[in-house]
């Protein structure tokens, strides 16, 4: 977690007296816990490496050694980390376990010089932002949407990935997100 900024006392305070939602979102994932049994909310404030893809081979082919695998790995960064220091050292932890780590298609020489080659792509990326929960802004959006909505749940983090960070550069403003959709809603198509 090198540089990402925890949630202040305070603002572990106001999740602390958010409302409890988790065992229907868990439940529903078929999962009993959190993976290290935090408040779902709590979780939301830290950084993690999900792995959302692997493949091997091709699926017509039957009791062959694939000759190579793929992965497609997600970060979620926090405030205070920096996206190409975390991509770095994600690269260099592959490197430690044996890997010649390239980020181009490697060459017939190559593969014929290296037992094991992770090839990398490093995608763009941003570093996260988040306006602090105690922040007065933060605060006084909130009393205003209690006041039109009734209970309104206060995240640390935003679930989803959004360059807020450049945002807030090119702004020079403190930005704040307010969801608007409903239970259910598809935010994705099927090809992202």
């Amino acid at each position: 977690y090198e540089g990402a900024v925890p949630l202040s006392p305070a603002e572990r305070r106001l999740l602390a007296a958010q409302p409890v939602f988790e065992r229907p979102v868990l439940g529903g994932l078929g999962l009993a816990r959190s993976e290290d049994g935090r408040r779902f909310l709590e979780a939301l404030a830290l950084p993690s490496l999900n792995v959302v893809r692997v493949e091997a081979g091709a699926p017509q082919l039957k009791s062959r050694i694939p000759g190579q695998a793929r992965a497609l790995l997600e970060v979620r960064l926090v405030e205070g980390m920096d996206w190409e220091r975390v991509f770095d050292r994600i690269m260099a932890h592959i490197s430690e376990q044996g890997y010649h780590v390239i980020e181009r298609e490697p060459t017939l020489e190559l593969r014929r010089q290296y037992p094991k080659i992770c090839r990398i792509r490093r995608g763009p990326g941003y570093n996260a932002a988040r306006l602090r929960l105690d922040a007065p802004l933060a605060q006084q959006v909130k009393r205003a949407l209690d006041t039109v909505a009734g209970r309104v749940l206060l995240l640390p983090y935003s679930p989803e990935t959004l360059p807020l960070t450049v945002v807030q550069s090119e702004l020079g403003a403190p930005v704040l997100v307010i969801p608007l959709r409903g239970a259910g809603a598809r935010r994705h198509m099927a090809n992202e």
